[in-house]
């Protein structure tokens, strides 16, 4: 049995993607919690007695939630799960000593949440000295892909494109604001233009009026690299 924690964003885009023929959903919020197994019939609500049976324990919870659940619930979990910790932000060494001994695997998401349960496909980074069990979590999520990674440099990566990106929407919405742009065409570009270039300039598939843009830009030193 699999049991995963919380039912947000994360545990919505792993439901989509598992192969399991004993997955279960525990968290406080029981309407949300509903709304996941009301959605993906494969999944059940677990109750705390579900908790003690997991083999493993999938924590899908904000770094601030760790210790109230483990501190609730410790006691109920095996002494043999496995428990796969997700939050991005929060390292090993400060999971390990609320678990009680029990074995963990650090698995973080390389990118977003809500736009893996868009693409149906995501990447996750395991540490390499845990290439053992990562081949149970590529067993348990087939469409998902797997690499060695430490978690610093996975923190590293989102944070950055976290933070470029909104220096970037910040750059979009001054200039919006000088060229007097309606407020909701600018709403309208962020939300479909800057997602639909990305995705096509890392697809190579530019249509001619970003290709005249990007080509514009290159002329112009530092603006955008060499491809």
């Amino acid at each position: 049995m699999v049991v995963i924690i919380g039912s947000g964003r994360l545990s919505r885009a792993l439901l989509t993607l598992i192969d399991c023929g004993d997955v279960r959903v525990y968290g406080r919020n029981t309407e949300t919690v509903k709304e996941l197994v009301d959605q993906f019939p494969l999944a059940k609500q677990a109750n705390k007695d579900d908790l003690n049976k997991a083999e493993i324990i999938i924590v899908c919870l904000p770094k601030n939630a760790y210790r109230p659940f483990f501190e609730e619930h410790l006691e109920e979990l095996s002494k043999n799960v496995l428990i796969v910790h997700f939050a991005t932000a929060l390292m090993e060494d400060q999971v390990s000593p609320l678990i009680g001994g029990r074995r963990l695997l650090p698995c973080k998401l390389v990118g977003h949440a809500k736009q893996m349960l868009l693409d149906g496909e995501g990447l996750f980074a395991v540490p390499s000295a845990y290439d053992e069990l990562r081949v149970q979590m590529e067993k348990l999520f087939p469409n998902i892909t797997f690499i060695s990674l430490k978690e610093e440099d996975v923190l590293a990566a989102n944070q950055l494109a976290t933070e470029e990106t909104m220096k970037m929407i910040g750059r979009l919405e001054k200039r919006a604001r000088e060229l007097k742009l309606p407020d909701r065409v600018t709403v309208q570009v962020e939300r479909q233009i800057i997602p639909g270039v990305v995705r096509s300039y890392l697809d190579d598939d530019l249509g001619g009026f970003a290709k005249e843009i990007a080509k514009k830009l290159k002329e112009k030193k530092g603006e955008l690299d060499e491809a």
